[in-house]
């Protein structure tokens, strides 16, 4: 399903959808200017399952080398099709996991969001081609070490869970919490809405914050549209107002806030 015909099935989404699809485009860009200096053969795999037997984020183990000359021209594609004027500067010289970035939300940070985000979306992407990432089990992403921003539970009834950051999918026990991996089942509690078929909200009164979750035997909306599908079901945010407890949703959400500043 293409971004128009998935604005158009859910009209909530209308007043963003110019955004969103400048942002998929951007990204679409980003990813093959990428692919010319990460080449695939530049991840090893059995550094990547190393990482994932110590239960470990992949860059948090292993450091890869970022170069200003291969940086600056991806925060220009960024600054092009967002029309932004700001001036960055990358002082990185290793790719971090993600929470060791300084992301600020304003324009710079914005675009520091998009290229990293980008760049760990293609290590991510020739990771789950060559790894299978079923039983890493921890409730941060094997790539950048992000919480999730949306999870899933897939057609044989076991769980999944989609990186906030960087879109990398991974699997996860259904019975802990999947923002903190608490076990304790009295710690958790689930809201459904009739409204909403297939989506759940999961509450951890231990880490005090809530992930939605879609069941796909219910309602098979797969995309790989993720903070748009997240969207989608904005009607079950709203309905969390009133509670003490905080989303775990997606980065961009946080780094796009000053377009409504």
């Amino acid at each position: 399903m293409n971004l128009a015909k998935y604005v158009e099935k859910y009209p909530i989404l209308e007043s963003v959808a110019e955004f969103w699809d400048k942002y998929f485009s951007c990204r679409e860009k980003l990813l093959y200017k990428i692919s010319s200096f990460i080449p695939s053969d530049l991840i090893k795999i059995e550094e990547f399952n190393k990482a994932f037997n110590e239960g470990r984020p992949y860059l948090d183990l292993f450091e890869l080398k970022i170069y200003k000359k291969d940086l600056n021209p991806l925060a220009k594609i960024v600054k092009d099709d967002f029309g932004i004027k700001e001036k960055i500067k990358f002082e990185e010289k290793v790719l971090p996991i993600f929470d060791k970035l300084a992301i600020s939300e304003d324009k710079t940070g914005f675009i520091k969001l998009i290229v990293y985000s980008s760049i760990y979306s293609h290590i991510g992407d020739l990771i789950m081609k060559n790894c299978n990432l079923v039983k890493w089990y921890e409730p941060i992403c094997p790539v950048c070490g992000s919480r999730a921003g949306i999870g899933f539970i897939e057609g044989d009834g076991k769980k999944s869970l989609v990186c906030s950051t960087c879109y990398t999918r991974w699997g996860h026990r259904r019975t802990v919490c999947p923002i903190c991996a608490d076990e304790e089942q009295k710690s958790m509690k689930y809201y459904s809405t009739d409204e909403l078929p297939g989506w759940r909200i999961e509450v951890c009164e231990s880490c005090g914050m809530y992930l939605k979750v879609l069941d796909l035997r219910e309602r098979n909306e797969d995309t790989p549209f993720y903070p748009l599908l997240y969207l989608s079901s904005w009607e079950l945010d709203v309905s969390m107002e009133n509670f003490n407890f905080r989303p775990s949703w997606f980065k961009i959400f946080y780094a796009a806030s000053w377009l409504s500043k």
